[in-house]
């Protein structure tokens, strides 16, 4: 008899100083409209389909992207929100993999602007994913800090 071993989960974290308050930064991650030029815009080849959020805890979130003639839904649901230090949310693409990473946004103040640590726990099936994760999170953190600066 053979025992599986569990896999365990990935954990992404990346930091990021930014030129803006931590108020700033975290309301960016809640309004669709900043959302849509700095979340999918590192992403080349992504048109946005539409864009909705429901910001408070247990609130949903939708985030739909043409990617290669197919259409995405990027899903989660707001876990916690503490303006401005810190907002956690789950994080999939629907139906599938809806809502089984979570990613968590520490922000704390550092000078005159702020520095961001998010953290994305990865399912284990997505593991292996755990580089191109970090990759596309440094590039939408760089993208924000554009948007904000």
């Amino acid at each position: 008899m053979s025992v599986k071993k569990a896999r365990q989960p990935a954990i992404v974290s990346v930091t990021r100083r930014i030129a803006a308050s931590p108020e700033k930064v975290y309301d960016a991650w809640l309004d669709p409209k900043v959302i849509a030029r700095f979340l999918f815009k590192p992403m080349p080849g992504d048109d946005i389909v539409s864009l909705k959020t429901s910001p408070k805890v247990g609130g949903k979130f939708s985030f739909v992207v043409l990617r290669e003639g197919k259409e995405l839904n990027h899903t989660g649901k707001y876990l916690g929100l503490s303006r401005p230090e810190q907002l956690a949310f789950t994080w999939g693409v629907a139906p599938a993999n809806a809502d089984r990473r979570r990613v968590t946004l520490d922000i704390s103040p550092r000078g005159k602007g702020a520095e961001v640590t998010l953290t994305h726990q990865l399912d284990p099936a997505w593991a292996d994913y755990a580089k191109q994760t970090e990759l596309g999170w440094k590039k939408i953190l760089g993208a924000l800090a554009k948007e904000l600066e």
